[in-house]
């Protein structure tokens, strides 16, 4: 069986009421208790003050060590935070949200440059490191201003307001702020008449809040789990009257406070004012009221839930005269330190308040006794010594006295150089607390010769990082805080189109009323001079690489373009201070870049061909004279294998003459020898004829022999005829 759900009613005024003025009691009773004697002292130390008593003639003086280490973290803040042209960034997870992002980023940096984000942020670091927190309170409202063109703004004249001023503090809107009811409407009638001349317009202000006007209760730790938390502040009457409140409800309440707020106030002024509840008879609304803008959660129409609303009370009884639901509350809260599960953590001049007092004391001592040396007690007896002639210091001065032992020097040894290495260590001390060192805020050229560059880089990283730490919890505390509350003003107070500036000194419409805030938030600032030389150093090469980029691929290409090319430089380009990057890089449409592409890939084209057909005809000039220097070569080869031929053939004929002569040399030799060979061989013939016809007439006589001797055998007559 399902278990019945409880019902609850709705809450009427009167209860209300009570719970409000008593959340307030107990918050405003446990800060004036715990937290308003620690500001004030932090207050005191900051301007110089110190618990140690003084005594006639000793030193005074005061080491301001709270002030000096406050003072020297500020300028680190205002740097980092002025460096950059956007603070934070808006990021989704979300890839459609990704227009969306990039205008609220935009608007919201806007909103913080135009109406005093920097001085706000000075203001709240500053209260941070002092007071525990700093707050700031922005809020947007509509004006009424004459909807007639305004007249040119006169140099001369003294009293006009600079319309340039009123223009960056003011948006103007054409829609409604807001629907009224019949009954508003009614009312309202005769005054909306009066007013048809006037048209709404939006201001936004950003106020920083004093450390003793805030109140939120004890048990809170952020301000969104806070049970009530808002601000107590004296006004004027007219003051509260220009809110909405009706006259008739507070004309009896008037009144200031008399907690706190006006005694630390009065110690943070160092005067005290006690004229703030004078009033003339013919002006009762110049009296002081105390008022009191807070945010409670607290289930008032009965729907079992605790809603945030917003209510507004009047005088020291917290009169309730307005209370509405709301969906986000309008203060911001900067910490330099994060204390867990604390509100209001530790600040760092608490942390500097002992050391200030034991510096104070220990120089103090260094004072006197160099002074006590320089200028030594007497002691002398006034009965035989003159005393007006021993209290005469000036040099050379004699002094009476009727015997010279009566009188003589206490002599003070000089400590001071052994108490010197103990002011060091005090400054090295309170160097750790603080994480502002020497070497963090610049070295000298005895420290740079005698600290190693590894060294003195570990000191500097070391400050960096304390330093780091507190700039990183201020953004992510009161920075982001603010950004939200623009974001979200923006979202349900701001009606239709808004314009404002972009970095080319050009105007871009945005819709807040379409944004949503279901955003992460980014810090865009860093801290430290090697930081911002390292991100500088990096996007360079980033810079490199998409300039390459864009000129292999275009300008419009997917992996770097030139809009991708443009933030890297706006972003080295707010690191140098400089923020309107508009008068050197303008941005581009994504379709202009694209038909700049194909122009410039157009001209490129004709470009490439008219360099093809110069080239061409480079070649061709250049073929014609190679193939003129080859006929020139080829002729003259000719010419040269001519001559050499005919040479050749001149050595042929004279050798085939030469030849032809030792060829009839040697035929007429020849034919000698032949006729010699043919005469001896005519010779030898004729000697053989000789020899043969003589032996012929022998063998012939020999056959008659034989034909005589027919009888011999015949072997007998071939042996005789051989």
């Amino acid at each position: 069986m399902a278990k019945k759900a409880t019902k609850f009613k709705p809450m009427d005024l009167d209860t209300l009421q009570s719970i409000v003025r008593d959340e307030i009691n107990d918050a405003v009773q446990f800060l004036d208790s715990e937290l308003s004697g620690i500001r004030i002292t932090a207050d005191a130390y900051y301007r110089g003050q110190t618990s140690l008593g003084v005594e006639e003639g000793r030193s005074q003086v005061v080491v301001t060590k709270v002030r000096d280490t406050i003072q020297s973290i500020i300028p680190s803040v205002g740097r980092v935070f002025g460096a950059t042209e956007n603070i934070l960034e808006f990021i989704s997870d979300d890839e459609e949200d990704a227009d969306i992002c990039s205008d609220i980023t935009e608007f919201t940096n806007s909103v913080f440059k135009k109406n005093d984000g920097f001085e706000t942020t000075i203001v709240g670091t500053t209260d941070a490191l002092k007071a525990r927190i700093g707050i700031a309170q922005i809020d947007y409202d509509y004006v009424n201003v004459p909807s007639t063109p305004v007249e040119p703004f006169d140099e001369d004249d003294s009293d006009a307001e600079n319309p340039q001023e009123n223009a960056a503090q003011t948006e103007e809107v054409d829609t409604p702020v807001e629907a009224e009811s019949p009954d508003e409407q009614e009312d309202d009638a005769e005054e909306k008449q009066v007013d048809q001349s006037l048209s709404a317009r939006g201001v936004w202000s950003f106020n920083s809040v004093p450390p003793e006007e805030f109140f939120v209760n004890a048990t809170a730790t952020s301000l969104k789990a806070a049970r009530i938390f808002g601000r107590r502040r004296n006004e004027r009457i007219y003051e509260v009257i220009e809110m909405g409140i009706d006259y008739d409800d507070i004309k009896d309440l008037a009144g200031d406070d008399d907690s706190q707020i006006k005694d630390e106030r009065n110690q943070r002024r160092q005067f005290v004012h006690d004229n703030d509840d004078s009033t003339t008879p013919d002006d009762p609304l110049s009296r002081e009221i105390l008022l009191t803008e807070g945010f409670i959660r607290v289930d008032f129409n009965g729907d079992g839930r605790a809603e945030l609303r917003k209510f507004v009370a009047v005088g020291t009884n917290y009169k309730v005269v307005k209370n509405d639901p709301v969906d986000f509350h309008n203060y911001a809260v900067f910490k330099t330190s994060l204390q867990p599960h604390v509100f209001h953590p530790i600040s760092l001049a608490e942390d500097m308040v002992q050391d200030q007092d034991a510096q104070t004391a220990l120089l103090r001592s260094i004072i006197d006794n160099a002074a006590l040396v320089n200028q030594p007690r007497t002691v002398l007896n006034d009965s035989t010594v003159n005393v007006d002639d021993a209290k005469n210091n000036e040099i050379g001065a004699i002094i009476r006295a009727k015997r010279i032992e009566d009188i003589r020097e206490l002599v003070t040894p000089f400590v001071a150089g052994q108490t010197l290495p103990v002011m060091q260590y005090l400054d090295g001390v309170s160097e750790q607390r603080s994480g502002i060192t020497k070497l963090s805020q610049g070295l000298s050229s005895d420290t740079l010769q005698s600290t190693s560059r590894v060294a003195a880089n570990a000191a500097v990283m070391g400050g960096e990082a304390r330093m780091e730490m507190m700039i990183r919890n201020i953004a992510e505390t009161g920075v982001r805080d603010i950004f939200l509350i623009i974001l979200r003003t923006a979202m349900y107070k701001m009606k239709g189109a808004v314009s404002i500036p972009t970095d080319e000194g050009k105007f871009k419409t945005v819709r807040p009323d379409l944004w949503h805030d279901h955003l992460h938030i980014r810090s865009a600032v860093g801290a430290g001079a090697g930081k911002v030389d390292d991100k500088k150093a990096a996007l360079s090469a980033v810079a490199a690489v998409q300039q390459q980029t864009v000129q292999t691929l275009g300008l419009s290409n997917p992996i770097a373009s030139w809009n991708n090319l443009r933030n890297t430089y706006k972003k080295l380009f707010s690191m140098a201070g400089i923020h309107n990057i508009g008068d050197y890089l303008p941005q581009i449409d994504d379709k202009d870049l694209a038909a700049l592409d194909q122009k410039i890939n157009q001209q490129k084209a004709q470009a490439a061909q008219q360099e093809m057909q110069q080239k061409m005809t480079e070649m061709q000039s250049y073929v014609q004279v190679e193939l003129q220097k080859v006929n020139q070569r080829h002729e003259a080869a000719t010419m040269r294998m001519q001559e050499n031929m005919q040479k050749h053939q001149d050595q042929m004929a004279t050798k085939i003459l030469s030849l032809r002569a030792e060829l009839a040399k040697a035929q007429g030799k020849n034919n000698t020898e032949v006729s010699l060979a043919l005469m001896e061989d005519d010779r030898m013939r004729d000697a053989a004829d000789q020899t043969f016809i003589a032996n012929m007439s022998k063998i012939g006589g020999d056959i008659h022999a034989a034909d005589a001797d027919v009888s011999a055998p015949r072997g007998d007559l071939e042996q005789r005829a051989q």
